[in-house]
């Protein structure tokens, strides 16, 4: 059998299908969005008080403007204009593509915490969708998908993970059967938990090699369905958002590696528009971009760090002094003093959820802006303290640790 390279990224069509992969994105984006509207359209964005509110945290300082907010909303229903065309049409046009690269774009730029991995997913689809034919389409969307679940992978081939969220992961897969098994020996369990992104990386490879990308793609299916039951709200109760991802992920392996494409509906091989240099471009950056996640040279999210507890980070503390300033939106979750020093953690990540319906963006640069927005906010002086932690090394887990203390040193 004569192996070329269109082989590797274009399947024979076996039978018709007239719904497009850019449709069915376009359509779960808008899902997503629904799901996690607060982080879109804050309440204190739409005329209510926003006492205690989550805070919009823009790239640059500058951009720290009340009157910003009314072009966020004016950018987020752009936005969700552009992904209903995008959803309602038989072939998804450029223009509406267009629009939502730059929407997202914007938005990004008026908050960091909108960088959900989903969302900077879609802003790089949706540049393969304005500037591609299907042919082009699927062959980018298919290095671009295999290195998410490769770089996703290779985050939890890690000390951590292997140590925490993997060891939470094989209780959850083991739960049902937990009674009538033996105690698993520490170090065994630390093993079993890399079956986890062992798997992740065998379906990676596998969706390269034209023979095995079916399977692959059920494996990929497998596990997604498998993460909804572990994080769903009868298990870990995780967010509606991330559920409903690993859903429409399902449906990605679906529609990108097992339905076989439509050839009538699909315009004859760069016959319509030149080779897609552009979107060549911004697909090779965010395949070469994660390998500098460790060092900091790319976030975390945008390296596919997915349920890697490797991050950076930091952990904010208030002194009980101070906890009567601040909003009673935020007071609730500030978390108990266990050791009677009279510091209080800010738990930013119940804070993120409820307020938000999203996980905290895990990236101590952004995290750290947040505190200087509370000590700002609730005019905190020397009654916050901050401990930024590093990126954990790869095989002991170890953080470097710096702690500031006082408003002044958060700017340091």
């Amino acid at each position: 059998m004569k192996f070329t390279f269109d082989s590797c990224f274009v399947r024979s069509p076996s039978f018709p299908f007239r719904f497009s992969f850019a449709q069915y994105w376009a359509s779960s984006a808008i899902l997503l969005i629904l799901v996690t509207w607060p982080l879109w359209w804050p309440a204190s964005e739409i005329g209510q008080s926003g006492i205690g509110q989550y805070p919009s945290l823009p790239w640059f300082s500058m951009l720290e403007s009340s009157s910003l907010f009314v072009w966020l909303r004016v950018l987020t229903v752009g936005c969700l204009v552009c992904l209903f065309a995008g959803a309602t049409e038989k072939i998804s046009p450029r223009r509406c593509w267009v629009g939502v690269v730059i929407c997202l774009a914007f938005s990004f730029l008026l908050d960091q915490h909108r960088l959900q991995p989903w969302a900077y997913q879609t802003a790089i689809y949706g540049v393969i969708f304005a500037s591609c034919n299907r042919i082009w389409e699927r062959r980018l969307l298919t290095v671009l998908i295999v290195s998410i679940y490769f770089y996703s992978a290779l985050g939890k081939f890690d000390f951590q993970f292997a140590h925490t969220v993997g060891q939470d992961f094989l209780s959850q897969l083991l739960s049902p059967v937990a009674g009538s098994l033996p105690a698993i020996d520490p170090a065994v369990a630390t093993k079993l938990a890399l079956i986890f992104p062992s798997i992740e990386i065998i379906a990676a490879i596998g969706l390269l090699l034209a023979p095995c990308r079916s399977a692959a793609a059920w494996i990929l299916i497998g596990m997604h369905a498998t993460l909804i039951l572990m994080l769903g709200p009868w298990a870990a109760d995780h967010s509606t958002g991330v559920l409903a991802w690993n859903a429409i992920l399902i449906g990605q392996a679906y529609f990108m590696f097992i339905r076989s494409p439509d050839s009538e509906t699909d315009p004859p091989p760069l016959a319509v528009r030149p080779k897609p240099m552009v979107a060549m471009i911004v697909v090779g950056l965010a395949v070469l971009a994660p390998i500098g996640e460790r060092w900091g040279y790319w976030d975390h999210w945008l390296s596919w760090s997915l349920y890697s507890p490797h991050t950076s980070r930091t952990s904010i503390q208030l002194h009980a002094s101070c906890l009567n300033r601040l909003p009673a939106g935020l007071r609730e979750h500030v978390l108990e003093d266990r050791d009677g020093d009279r510091w209080h953690r800010v738990s930013i990540e119940n804070w993120s959820l409820t307020s938000r319906r999203v996980p905290v963006y895990p990236q101590a640069r952004y995290q750290l802006q947040l505190a200087r927005w509370i000590a700002t906010a609730a005019a905190i002086d020397r009654e916050i303290r901050v401990t930024h932690s590093s990126v954990s090394d790869r095989w002991t887990g170890v953080r470097i640790q710096r702690q500031l203390l006082g408003k002044r040193n958060l700017w340091d």
